[in-house]
Formats: structure tokens, sequence, C-alpha cells
């Protein structure tokens, strides 16, 4: 394999990787919406949006995609 072989099959991988980070973006926002725990270990919120919220560890948050695209989150 020589030098160039490899720097093509880099920028078909990096093209590749690209192309599936935005589709699974796109999926994600496709979702209606869900639940999520505040705390959990998949789930980490930054301390001053939590205080601003005024949520605490174990309370759950639910999420809704508006027609806008805007996201709507309030406490469950």
């Amino acid at each position: 394999m020589d030098f160039m072989t490899g720097v093509y099959l880099a920028a078909g991988l990096a093209v590749v990787l690209s192309l599936a980070a935005v589709a699974f973006v796109a999926y994600l926002a496709d979702q209606p919406g869900g639940v999520i725990e505040i705390g959990a270990p998949r789930w980490v919120m930054p301390k001053p949006v939590a205080r601003a919220m005024h949520l605490q560890r174990g309370e759950k948050l639910r999420w809704l995609v508006q027609d806008d695209g805007s996201v709507r989150v309030e406490k469950v």
C-alpha cells in the first residue's frame, strides 16, 4: 500500500464518520420526546442550569420537540 492509498482511505473514513454523526443527530432531533432522570450516570446537567430550574438529584425531566424545532423541558 503506497502513501496516497492510505491518504484516500483515511479521507474516506473521515467522510463516512462525519455522515454517520450527522445522521445520528438528525435521528435524535426526530425523536418526539422522552424522560431523563437528573443525576443518572448518562445524563449530567451543569449545576447552574439545575439550580435555575430548581432541580434535585433523582427528579425527572420530560422534553418535547415542538413543530418549529424548539425543545420544551418540564418536570415530570
